[in-house]
């Protein structure tokens, strides 16, 4: 049950503090122009939450102001009660709140959506037609993703500070140098790194919504390893990612793909279990799929001018190197 709030007041005040928490962030042209930008693709809001905690904190937000998106008790639940007056029997009724409906409606992406809704019913009334109805759709799932993209960027956040908490286990979010050569996120399916901080190389590399699947209590209790969390995977917090593997529908898409597949291969452990899985029961389709691969590779890599791309690279980075060494 969500938490009830005893009198309105109560209930309003703190629908104001997350506008106000909203406005506070209203300005900040990065942090909007990447929201609007990840709206419209699923499989980069599932990465997206990422980019939205990083652009937070870069604004000097307190994001551990913000209340649990699964909370719906303690002093600050994200899920509440209030009353009001019913405007024709003038009975109080309740009425349930989500803290962060109510924040998103107070950025400027929230607006700009609330206000061609707006547009839309005002049209209806006029013109009595429904011509606008895939539009108002379009609308609404915009609506439905921005909120799912603020939840999901605080939940990552609760859940990375949890992780840490354990004994044995250690999570970072994957790096990669930008074009002024700083250290950037990496824009991958897969952006979490969870490992033994006693052995880096025994490593994990998991999605957003497998990260916060783990159940952190149900790890703690069973030892605080790494095995004992990833033995909790789909056990935490319940997410709404496809089931099935996003399609490669772009060569960028292909590019990150083929970069987790060379980051797995650099893990012993992984390599092992795609040994196992090759002579396992019912692996003749992985089997032909593998050889598939290296068959399609080998055409591309082969190619004269790939291959001398590939040798004067190489070259160069063992000269540096070597320059370097010196």
């Amino acid at each position: 049950m969500t938490k009830t709030v005893e009198n309105n007041v109560s209930a309003i005040s703190r629908e104001n503090i997350a506008l106000t928490m909203a406005a506070a962030v209203a300005g900040n042209l990065t942090l909007t122009q990447d929201t609007e930008e990840v709206l419209s693709s699923a499989v980069v809001l599932k990465r997206a939450p990422l980019w939205i905690l990083a652009d937070l904190k870069a604004a000097g937000v307190d994001v551990a102001a913000y209340p649990h998106p699964d909370s719906k008790a303690g002093n600050n639940p994200a899920k509440f009660e209030g009353f009001r007056k019913d405007p024709k029997t003038g009975e109080k009724k309740a009425y349930t709140v989500d803290w962060y409906n109510v924040y998103c409606s107070g950025l400027p992406t929230g607006k700009r959506i609330a206000a061609a809704l707006a547009a839309i019913s005002e049209e209806e009334k006029v013109s009595k037609s429904v011509a606008t109805s895939e539009e108002k759709k379009s609308l609404n799932q915009q609506m439905n993703n921005l909120r799912n993209l603020y939840r999901r960027a605080i939940k990552l956040e609760y859940q990375f500070n949890a992780v840490n908490s354990l004994p044995h286990v250690a999570v970072a979010y994957r790096m990669t140098k930008g074009e002024d050569g700083a250290d950037v996120l990496k824009s991958t399916p897969y952006p979490i790194n969870l490992y033994n901080p006693k052995d880096p190389t025994d490593f994990n590399i998991l999605s957003i919504g497998s990260f916060l699947g783990l159940n952190v209590a149900a790890a703690q209790s069973n030892g605080g390893t790494k095995e004992a969390l990833l033995a909790t995977a789909g056990k935490g917090t319940t997410e709404d990612e496809e089931a099935e593997t996003p399609a490669i529908d772009s060569v960028e898409t292909f590019e990150d793909y083929a970069a987790e597949m060379e980051a797995s291969f650099e893990n012993d452990r992984m390599v092992g279990e795609i040994y196992s899985r090759l002579n396992g029961k019912d692996s003749d389709d992985f089997l032909l799929t593998m050889f598939s691969l290296a068959r399609h590779f080998e055409l591309v890599c082969n190619k004269p001018a790939l291959q001398a791309r590939f040798k004067a690279i190489n070259e160069a980075k063992l000269s540096a190197k070597s320059a370097k060494a010196s």
